[in-house]
């Protein structure tokens, strides 16, 4: 007779995309922190609109030594008191009172404080973009401002748009949108960057490159311009125009997030993840 196999030790694939949190100044930057934060934001139940009437908020949190994890819940928050009565065929005034909300859809995200990182899995609504608003606005609600502390949240890029973006022998413009970061950069020219930009306490930076289709820019990886398109793979984002596979377009790297595959088993998801995170990124993020 065949064993059977608990739901929790069933061989699971999932997709796992990223985000970025950053906290500033750098003196507030620790991975007890970042932990408060998220607990924060959990407690205190702030809720964003993150798209049309979609709200999203933390529905569960918790933490496992060094590793933060719970459960997001989206849904729809009715607005408005002109409904229409499908009976009588009229509109009519009315207000929804109940504390209830429809089309309610839940993700699972995993935080790693030491390197910053979330972690979204599947593709499923709510999209990476709303998740990326909601921490945004929601970690922002519960800074300190006494210690004057501010946050970014990124989508971390694929770095394979960023190596066409250098390889592309028509390209334009470029739009480069950075902030520094949480002192895990090793690349020499991206390193020489962020650290100007912590030593002048520039929190964020936009600039905008332009060239012709008759000249069109040639970026290098070690440049200035180089190091100031790989810093937003984790602390920003760039907008590229130019031609790509072959055609002209303009392209974002927002929409282009790193994503990995997971087969493991819902036992072991959150040790495999945490693994896959450190390989990924590093001990530092």
């Amino acid at each position: 007779m065949k064993k059977s196999i608990e739901p929790n030790e069933r061989l699971v694939k999932k997709e796992v995309r990223f985000l970025n949190v950053v906290l500033y100044p750098e003196s507030r930057q620790s991975p007890q922190r970042y932990a408060e934060l998220f607990a924060k934001v959990f407690d205190l139940k702030i809720a964003v609109n993150t798209f049309a009437e979609k709200i999203t908020q933390i529905e569960s949190f918790d933490v496992d030594k060094d590793f933060c994890y719970g459960r997001l819940v989206n849904f729809t928050d009715l607005q408005g008191k002109k409904w229409f009565n499908r009976e009588l065929n009229v509109v009519e005034d009315f207000e929804f009172t109940l504390k209830k909300y429809p089309n309610a859809k839940e993700k699972d995200f995993y935080f790693l404080p030491s390197i910053h990182k979330i972690a979204i899995i599947g593709r499923e609504s709510p999209s990476l973009g709303q998740l990326q608003k909601f921490f945004q606005l929601a970690l922002s609600k519960v800074v300190n401002q006494e210690f004057d502390e501010s946050v970014e949240v990124n989508i971390v890029t694929d770095s394979i748009l960023l190596d066409k973006i250098y390889s592309s022998s028509k390209l334009v413009s470029l739009e480069l949108h950075v902030s520094y970061s949480n002192n895990d950069v090793n690349e020499d020219y991206e390193a020489a960057i962020d650290d100007e930009l912590k030593a002048q306490e520039v929190r964020k930076m936009h600039s905008t490159f332009s060239g012709t289709s008759k000249n069109p820019l040639k970026i290098k990886k070690k440049s200035l311009i180089g190091g100031i398109l790989s810093l937003t793979r984790n602390n920003g984002y760039a907008i590229a125009k130019g031609e790509f596979d072959g055609e002209y377009q303009t392209v974002s790297t927002q929409n282009y997030p790193q994503s990995c595959k997971l087969v493991t088993t819902e036992k072991n998801l959150k040790s495999e993840l945490k693994k896959k995170m450190l390989s990924f990124f590093g001990r530092n993020g």
